[in-house]
């Protein structure tokens, strides 16, 4: 664990960047610092490797001092990864990974297999091992910025918007990068972004800043459904609650049946029809308007994986207002689910969440304060038909 106690940092006369910070970061796991610009945020990560060092308060790492740390040392135990990748643009793809364990005085043929390893580990074909940073797209340079991070091996990786200056599926993919390699890896990840939509897809902790102090940190499913103070209320924006459904499993959902075909010419029903291929996957909904023809699907959900906000995007995207559950590999037909289906495991999700907080908040109240030591002033949250397969 990482630990910031009453840190402060100035420069100069003016306001300090980082006022009183008290913050604790988990080990193994990923904790997101979010918050405008100018809130401090970069300066604390610099902290934690010693980039800077604060000028009053203490920065502890599992009990011991970061003052007691060489910075070179710290650093080989600190893997980093900045903005818009930063790799030396003189030097290859390996020569790039291979900057701190070269430094670090490893033979050639370790630095070798283990420019292999990360390669494959950042899904970066052997061929670009060759290739300057320049001939990379920005994806690619990311990748490798990813790859020289990890390259020591280091127990904690500090991540500076690592993804910001890329368009946004290829963001996607790499903050998907990210949460595999943690999952398996089992770092600790510290990283900032002024994105609120990253920072809960990504953190398992999320730290809200305001003008170099934490307004309120917690996990994301908390820190939308009981926003600490008119900042991060605000800060998180009017759409919270429907982001909190992507902290909700869709497996607590009831599946019903609807009726199905192979032959939508054939169907004759007014009721909803789903029309399903060979392998019994759904292709769309039959046209009770113009007979033969096919509406389209809308998006579907696996309840196995997917959350309540994949699921009621699905029943919103459906032309008969029914989400579509698949199911395995091949994505086969598994039920149906309805938009009072869906209002309904909410309303129970709702509930269970405002008994643990009542529970809690008889006696603790540590998970929500913010860096002043106030009371948060949480909102209270508000509070199988048959099927048969038409084969005619």
């Amino acid at each position: 664990m990482i630990e910031f106690t009453h840190v402060t940092k100035s420069y100069g006369r003016g306001a300090p960047a980082v006022s009183d910070l008290n913050l604790q970061i988990p080990g193994h796991k990923t904790t997101v610092i979010v918050g405008p610009s100018g809130c401090g945020k970069t300066t604390t990560l610099r902290m934690i490797n010693r980039m800077l060092d604060p000028t009053s308060g203490t920065i502890e790492w599992d009990g011991r001092p970061l003052t007691s740390y060489g910075k070179t040392e710290l650093r080989r135990s600190m893997g980093y990864v900045i903005q818009a990748s930063g790799l030396f643009p003189h030097q290859t793809v390996a020569a790039n990974i291979a900057t701190v364990p070269r430094l670090m005085g490893w033979d050639s043929k370790r630095i070798s297999r283990r420019v292999g390893e990360l390669m494959e580990l950042t899904e970066l074909p052997p061929a670009l091992a060759g290739r300057y940073p320049s001939e990379l797209s920005g994806g690619q340079q990311q990748r490798v910025g990813v790859a020289r991070g990890l390259a020591a091996d280091p127990i904690v990786l500090l991540m500076d918007e690592p993804f910001s200056a890329v368009d946004p599926l290829v963001r996607a993919g790499l903050q998907d990068l990210v949460r595999g390699l943690q999952r398996d890896l089992d770092k600790t990840i510290v990283m900032i972004t002024h994105d609120l939509d990253e920072a809960i897809g990504m953190g398992d902790m999320v730290a809200i800043m305001k003008q170099g102090g934490i307004q309120q940190v917690g996990p994301p499913a908390e820190i939308l459904d009981a926003p600490a103070n008119d900042f991060v209320r605000g800060f998180i924006g009017k759409d919270r609650g429907f982001r909190g459904l992507g902290f909700v499993p869709a497996k607590r959902l009831p599946l019903t049946a609807v009726d199905t075909t192979r032959s939508p010419g054939s169907a004759t029903r007014e009721a909803p029809v789903l029309v399903l291929d060979e392998r019994g996957g759904p292709v769309g909904w039959v046209d009770a308007r113009r007979p033969g023809h096919v509406l389209e699907l809308g998006s579907v959900f696996d309840p196995d994986v997917d959350s309540l906000r994949i699921a009621l995007d699905a029943a919103l995207s459906s032309p008969v207002g029914r989400a579509v559950a698949v199911s395995g590999a091949a994505s086969r037909y598994a039920g149906i689910v309805t938009v009072s289906d869906l209002l309904a495991a909410l309303a129970a999700h709702r509930d269970e969440l405002a008994d643990e907080r009542g529970g809690a908040d008889s006696g603790a109240t540590s998970a929500g304060r913010t860096s002043t030591g106030e009371s948060p002033d949480a909102e209270s949250p508000e509070s199988p038909e048959s099927g048969t397969e038409d084969t005619a």
